[in-house]
């Protein structure tokens, strides 16, 4: 099979059981292979660059293997497939569609790679199996109910400092979920904890960390900080994840200033132990080279409060309603359509 596999090419033929893909095969249309109950396992080859509503319905389809190369993932290519466990997203995918995975309910686990930027519409809306999720550092947008009815889902890992827009109900209806953790975060926190001591940065973090909590050396949100309101006129004694990127960002701004502060002292160390090299006769202390105070302050003026998350945040309400970390609101009109 070469070239474009097209549309209900095979719909519906309820006893195929193996179909082998050639090399050369670079879409797979809408519902070619929709329907197929008797399908279990399905191999894409190198060539593929995209598929779309294309596997919809087979309802004993267990293994699928997407190909690097592969960059979109179409709506519904895999929904309601109950049989698919597992599901590895190569990193050349940039976008998985609407409903993609949606009712997947045996899906116990997602492999993101880095080089995804969005996550459509109730993409994995209904995988009742799913308990974790790691979400990749490329990750710019989720959508409208991209995970809810994950009723076993249980704590997400953001990855992205990056993320730019993300609807309030992306995890709606996810009756298990405890927390959102960001590694990365986690990760320089700790790092800058052991050079400068774990006191001093808890506190400085401790009044800018808004909902976002800092123990055992992770640091996470827990869902039930999280208010999920309906319309922005809703109140509530939570946070939203506006709320949470600012607080990010804040804490990312502290983080790149201790990281700089630290870069000019190896700076001065490296200069120390040069020095020491070309004058070996010389004590050691003697040798010490410290960067005036006035070049220090100029270097974490210049770098530290650069590093901050990439873009603004913008959050979509069930409504239409958008609004943005710097408060504006308008209306966006995106949601409409059933899936």
């Amino acid at each position: 099979m070469g070239g474009v596999a097209k549309g209900i090419a095979f719909m519906e033929c309820e006893h195929l059981r193996e179909v082998v893909l050639n090399e050369g095969l670079q879409v797979i249309g809408k519902e070619a292979f929709d329907c197929c109950k008797s399908l279990t396992s399905i191999t894409f080859p190198s060539t593929v660059i995209s598929v779309d509503q294309s596997f919809f319905r087979c309802k004993s389809l267990k293994k699928v293997v997407l190909n690097e190369g592969l960059q979109s993932i179409g709506w519904k290519s895999f929904s309601d497939c109950p049989s698919l466990e597992s599901i590895t997203i190569p990193s050349t995918v940039v976008e998985i569609g609407q409903a993609a995975f949606c009712s997947c309910i045996n899906m116990k686990e997602v492999v993101f790679n880095d080089g995804l930027k969005k996550i459509g519409r109730a993409s994995f809306s209904g995988c009742t199996s799913l308990e974790s999720i790691s979400l990749p550092c490329t990750l710019t947008e989720i959508h409208h109910r991209a995970f809810s009815g994950c009723s076993n889902l249980r704590e997400v890992e953001f990855n992205s400092e990056g993320l730019q827009t993300i609807t309030y109900d992306v995890f709606g209806d996810c009756t298990s979920l405890e927390r959102f953790v960001f590694p990365i975060m986690s990760t320089r926190l700790n790092n800058i904890s052991q050079a400068v001591g774990q006191f001093d940065v808890v506190n400085d973090i401790d009044p800018i960390r808004g909902p976002l909590e800092w123990k055992d050396g992770e640091l996470f949100v827990t869902s039930q900080s999280i208010y999920v309101p309906k319309t922005p006129a809703t109140s509530g004694n939570g946070h939203d994840w506006i709320a949470v990127r600012q607080s990010l960002d804040r804490i990312t701004s502290l983080v790149a200033y201790y990281e700089k502060k630290e870069a000019t002292t190896l700076i001065e160390l490296a200069l120390w132990k040069a020095n020491i090299e070309l004058n070996s006769a010389i004590n050691r202390e003697a040798c010490r080279i410290d960067v005036p105070g006035p070049v220090k302050e100029t270097l974490l003026q210049c770098l530290s409060f650069k590093d901050k998350l990439p873009g603004q945040l913008t959050c979509y309400y069930d409504n239409g309603v958008k609004n943005s970390v710097n408060g504006q609101m308008e209306y966006y009109e995106e949601y409409e359509d059933d899936y």
